[in-house]
């Protein structure tokens, strides 16, 4: 409840009565009842006449009723006056804006009509022009074809009419007396050398060294990177018919110093698969016979004196040590090997041997004197017998086909090495000369990236022929006692 305060006290009371009473807001007793009747009375008759008079405005007013109604009319007339002339200018600029617009498309069209017609014309005749050049082209290639044929049978009918001079003049410094050899040579060399310079290698002449002995020093196609040798090895050997295994083996044998010796039916053909792979297919063969009594005669030969094909692949491979040299020892058994074999194995694993200078030897049952061979070979040697698989070979159908072997070749001053480490730990264990053991080692480890070196390696003095590469080596092993008993008696 709100707060009234204190009751008011006598003296507030009257002083309010006081001020109501002369506001004239107290009630009078009833003196002012008489005129505010008379008031009254007055105010209803006038109150009536209004009345009346309102009655009549609404009679006067109901009788205007269709003059609203025009006037009704009219304000609607008036309203939509505006919206009917707006439509109208609507309308009329539409038709305005449609006009200039279909104009100006007109006139666009009518410029892109001609600029298109233009450039036609200038294309039709550029169109022309170049079917004449095509006609003069045509023209001209034929008679440069005619030109060509004609220049072709001209040099036919000038190399046949040389390559006839040249069997005659061959002919005739076939017959030039001894003492006229060395004339008769150096004309044929000039010869020979003015004919290659342009494109042709002809020999007029007998060079005093067999081709088989030769080394070439062909323009060498980009060698390979030794990630590549695993694959390379074992494409080569398919090719030829061999197994891998026994290419690898043969590989790290010759590169590690070893002399690997084969038998002489597939020598030839399985050291020409092994320098496919390595260089580029060359082998140099030294042909052996009972006139080399000592490794001196390795190098020149006895009766002549002129250096031999493997004096010849020893200075190529110092004069280039990028490249690898393979050599064919033909024929170990047509000489007396207790009497330098020993001294050349020694030479080739020791430390005068050009790296990159890789010897096969090839060897049957039948030698000379079978009273002076070693019959330690085994000990000196690295014998192998690879076989053929039955069937031909992709490598001869290559040759049936007279299609030029795959070769490659790999840098001999990049091998990748074992660290010093990794040799100790693989070698502490072998059963042979510790120095022999690491040769083997380094040459094997560019097979890291598909086989383990060491597994390779511990193959060449295990000799338990457990995995593929040991039966390889056991193989070689068997065949060479095999032919040796013969030399026993």
């Amino acid at each position: 409840m709100a707060d009234v305060g204190p009751p008011p006290v006598k003296a507030q009371v009257a002083e309010a009565v006081a001020n109501l009473r002369r506001a004239e807001l107290l009630p009078n007793l009833g003196a002012d009842l008489g005129p505010m009747r008379a008031r009254l009375q007055g105010f209803a008759a006038t109150l009536h006449a209004n009345a009346a008079l309102v009655e009549e405005i609404v009679d006067l007013v109901a009788a205007f009723q269709p003059v609203e109604e025009v006037l009704r009319t009219r304000r609607a007339e008036m309203e939509a006056a505006p919206a009917r002339e707006l439509d109208g200018k609507r309308a009329d600029l539409f038709e305005d804006e449609r006009r200039r617009a279909a104009a100006e498309v007109e006139a666009g069209l009518a410029a892109r009509k001609a600029a298109v017609a233009t450039e036609q014309a200038r294309l039709e005749e550029e169109l022309t022009t170049a079917e004449q050049v095509i006609d003069l082209a045509k023209q001209k290639g034929a008679e440069a074809r005619s030109a060509r044929d004609k220049l072709r049978a001209s040099r036919d009918e000038l190399r046949e009419a040389l390559q006839d001079e040249l069997r005659k003049v061959s002919a005739e410094l076939d017959d030039v007396p001894v003492e006229a050899e060395q004339d008769a040579g150096l004309i044929a060399r000039r010869i020979g050398e003015r004919l290659r310079a342009r494109g042709a290698d002809v020999e007029l002449a007998p060079d005093p060294a067999p081709p088989w002995t030769r080394v070439e020093r062909r323009t060498r196609s980009p060698g390979r990177p030794w990630s590549d040798y695993p694959e390379v090895l074992q494409a080569s050997a398919k090719r030829s018919g061999f197994l891998p295994e026994t290419l690898v083996v043969a590989d790290v044998a010759v590169r590690s110093g070893a002399a690997v010796t084969l038998p002489e039916a597939v020598a030839g053909v399985f050291a020409g698969c092994h320098a496919v792979a390595m260089a580029e297919g060359e082998v140099v063969r030294q042909v052996l016979d009972p006139s080399m009594i000592a490794l001196d005669d390795l190098w020149r030969t006895p009766n002549t004196r002129s250096p031999t094909a493997f004096a010849r692949a020893w200075t190529a491979a110092k004069g280039d040590p990028n490249r690898f040299r393979v050599v064919l020892l033909d024929g170990l058994g047509r000489t007396l090997m207790d009497l330098w074999l020993p001294s050349l194995i020694e030479v080739l694993c020791g430390a005068v041997r050009p790296q990159n200078l890789l010897v096969f030897a090839s060897l049957e049952a039948d030698v000379v004197d079978a009273a002076r061979c070693r019959r330690s070979l085994a000990e000196l040697l690295v014998p192998l017998a690879p076989e053929r698989q039955p069937g031909l070979a992709a490598a001869d159908r290559a040759r049936i086909a007279q299609k030029p072997p795959q070769t490659a070749w790999f840098d001999a001053s990049t091998v990748p090495r074992p660290d010093a480490a990794d040799v100790v730990d693989v070698t502490d264990s072998a059963s042979i000369d510790l120095r022999r053991a690491a040769d083997i080692l380094r040459a094997a480890w560019p097979l890291y990236t598909t086989v383990e070196p060491a597994r390779v390696a511990r193959a060449f003095w295990e000799n338990n022929g457990v995995d593929a590469y040991g039966a390889v080596l056991v193989a070689g092993r068997q065949w060479l006692s095999r032919i040796s008993k013969g030399w026993e008696g």
